[in-house]
Order: C-alpha cells, then sequence, then structure tokens
C-alpha cells in the first residue's frame, strides 16, 4: 500500500492509476499488466496508520532519514499493489534503474553526449555533499544488453547502492512463513543468479528503454516549446477581445510566423533548433517550415511533445521489481 507523505504535492492516486493503464511499455516477450488500483480509506485509518509510524520511528525500526515523515491524512485515497517480498519469495530484489539512454535531442552540450544523466547527478551530489562517493552505478550498462557490463552494473548497485537497490531475503522459516531482512547488497551468488535474469530477459530492460525514447528534445527542448506556447497565450490575449478569450475562442489559423516578431531572438534561435526535430515525431503535420505551422497545428505538437515527455520522466523514475521463489 502506498500512502502519501504529509506536504508532499502529486497526482490524485485514481489518476496515477489511470495514467499508467494509459501508457505501458510496448511488450515484447514480457506482458505488461496494470496491477495498481486506487483504494478509498478512512481517515480514522489513516491516523492510525500514522500513529502507528510515528511509533516505529520512535523504536528505531523506521530509517533514519523517515523519523519526521507523517502521513497524509487529508487525502483519503491510497494505491495497493501486490507485495512482491512475501510471503514465498526466496529473494526479492528493486532496483530503480534510472535513465538508460544518452539523450538524442539536437544542440546538447558535449557533456550530454557523453555522461549519462544519473553519473552527472551523482558527481554534483557528492559535491554538494549529500552522498560521501558517488555510486559507481552507470545505467547505460545495466541497458546495454551485454552481460558484461550488467554484471559491472550489479556490482556497482550493489557496493554504492544508495536508494537504487533493495534485496529482500529470506532469514529463517517460521512455521508456514519466512521471516526477511531488508539489505542494501547483494551476495554473490544472488548477484551472479540476478545478472542471468535480466541479460535472459533484456526485453523487459529494452522496453523501458523504449519509454525512455519518448523524450526526443530532453528538458531544454521541451522548455523552449513551453515558452513559445505561453508567448502564444499572451498572443492571443493581446489580439482577441476579452470576450472571445474567455470563451476559449482561439485564432488557430494564424501561423507561428505571426508570432514570432514577439520572441527574443534567443528563443528564435532555440525553436529554429528544436521545432523540426518535434516535427519529426508528428507525422499528422506535414510543413516545410516551423514557422508555417498554425496556432492550433502547434498546439497538437507542444501537446505531444509534453506527453511524450512526461511519460519518458515517469519511467526514468520507476522500479524493476524481481521476485524469486524456491521451486
Amino acid at each position: 500500500m502506498r500512502v502519501r507523505k504529509q506536504g508532499v504535492r502529486g497526482a490524485h492516486p485514481k489518476d496515477i492509476v489511470k495514467f499508467a493503464e494509459r501508457n505501458t511499455p510496448p511488450g515484447s516477450r514480457d506482458a505488461y499488466v496494470q496491477v495498481a488500483r486506487a483504494a478509498s480509506v478512512t481517515v480514522d485509518f489513516l491516523v492510525r496508520l500514522n500513529e502507528l509510524l510515528m511509533a516505529d520511528a520512535a523504536t528505531s525500526r523506521r530509517p533514519v532519514h523517515r523519523h519526521a515523515s507523517s502521513l497524509d491524512t487529508a487525502l483519503t485515497w491510497v494505491m495497493l499493489l501486490p507485495d512482491v517480498a512475501f510471503p514465498d519469495a526466496a529473494l526479492s530484489i528493486e532496483i530503480k534503474p534510472k535513465h538508460g539512454l544518452l539523450p538524442s535531442a539536437p544542440g546538447l552540450h558535449p557533456v550530454k553526449q557523453t555522461a549519462c544523466r544519473f553519473c552527472m547527478h551523482q558527481l554534483l551530489k557528492q559535491a554538494q555533499g549529500k552522498v560521501v562517493r558517488a555510486s559507481a552505478y552507470c545505467p547505460l550498462d545495466l541497458f546495454s544488453n551485454d552481460k558484461a557490463r550488467i554484471a559491472r552494473a550489479l556490482k556497482s548497485l550493489s557496493s554504492t547502492p544508495q536508494n537504487n537497490l533493495r534485496v529482500f531475503s529470506s532469514c529463517t522459516e517460521a512455521g508456514d512463513s519466512l521471516e526477511h531482512s531488508a539489505e542494501h547488497s547483494m551476495a554473490a551468488d544472488q548477484l551472479d543468479l540476478v545478472v542471468e535474469l535480466l541479460h535472459s530477459h533484456v526485453d523487459l530492460l529494452d522496453d523501458l528503454k523504449a519509454m525512455h525514447a519518448k523524450d526526443t528534445l530532453d528538458i531544454e527542448g521541451v522548455f523552449a516549446l513551453s515558452q513559445l506556447h505561453a508567448a502564444i497565450v499572451g498572443f492571443i490575449s493581446c489580439s482577441e477581445s476579452e470576450q472571445q478569450v474567455e470563451d476559449g475562442m482561439m485564432p488557430v489559423s494564424q501561423t507561428l510566423g505571426q508570432v514570432l516578431p514577439m520572441l527574443s531572438t534567443d528563443l528564435s534561435r532555440q525553436l529554429d533548433m528544436y521545432m523540426p526535430h518535434a516535427l519529426l515525431t508528428n507525422t499528422d503535420v506535414n510543413v516545410e517550415l516551423w514557422t508555417e505551422l498554425t496556432i492550433g497545428q502547434f498546439q497538437t505538437v507542444y501537446s505531444h511533445v509534453l506527453d511524450s515527455f512526461l511519460v519518458a520522466t515517469t519511467f526514468k523514475d520507476c522500479s524493476v521489481l524481481l521476485s524469486l521463489r524456491p521451486v
């Protein structure tokens, strides 16, 4: 069960489930089924659960960094998901693989063309004192389909797991149930097993990488298009009567070339770089120059780019859960 923490902003659990249902990986050998569901709970249930968590903090059963975290008892919706660690899994592993591709957008800084986002962030976190040492893990290794590189990625995760690896393993058997321990590293035999598993199911990683690839412009390109969108909103407000704007009427037939004089030289330069790339991913629009797009056509292109970016961003931060049961 996932319950939102106090002070955390985000989508409603029902909207999260709907988003996941609309955006599943393309699938190959592996089938993807939406197993999460939103459930309504009472305020009393949340209050009592929060009291239990706070008691756990007092007895140090919760991680230290979560001692001050309390639940949002006003949001009476939670998400329910299968428990992949219990009751009969001998080994359950959670991996947060992060972004498995180098960006391919035009105009990238040379560093972003050779170093992945995760590795750059690790160096930044180390410089800021947020971690003692940077993780040796690189997502590009895990997504490489190369067994040796997958092994290197998992060994690096095991040596510097941070919050990207968690291992639940069976410790002792008590009656019909298994007691589990939560760790942040894998034993050598466990690591070898997971390497074999991931290498034999590379389709899973490929499908995840395909979702990452939906981000075709990187954040800089999406930001440039968002600035153009904001300029268009301003253009509409200036060129249409207040009543028309309130009624949602837009001069959708006017072209972006008519908006261009309103833009800064720097933004125009960025759009010259990013807009042709954005049009390559939208086959519904057929123009030679991006300035020939009508405002209505641009809204369609921008909506597609933004939706794809949000989907990719979501999948860049998802977890892969592996549950291995004895046979």
